[in-house]
């Protein structure tokens, strides 16, 4: 299996905002996931009225994979808490006792 790079993600971003133009860029940087789901949305019901459904499901599937794709790379990305840092746990000290 070919290695991929820790920054090959950031090229692709990089390579993908240099086509931007700085509206699309702001645009772009504000849309969440919810407001693509709510535009896709929008775009199939305007499609089936005029009767020109196109079949955005593929693109549902392609999102709710890059949605789980997100969290995993956040779970990864998101470091440990220590549980005695935290104040979760005490802090456990031994005493000799005499």
């Amino acid at each position: 299996m070919a290695s991929i790079s820790p920054d090959s993600f950031r090229r692709a971003l990089a390579n993908f905002k240099a086509h931007l133009s700085q509206d699309e860029e702001e645009e772009f940087h504000l849309t969440s996931l919810k407001d693509l789901k709510i535009t896709i949305n929008a775009i199939q019901r305007k499609q089936a009225s005029e009767k020109t459904m196109q079949n955005l499901r593929e693109l549902s599937v392609f999102l709710e994979g890059m949605e789980q794709y997100t969290n995993l790379i956040e779970l990864f990305l998101t470091p440990p808490i220590s549980l005695h840092s935290s104040g979760v746990l005490p802090s456990l000290s031994f005493h000799s006792i005499a």
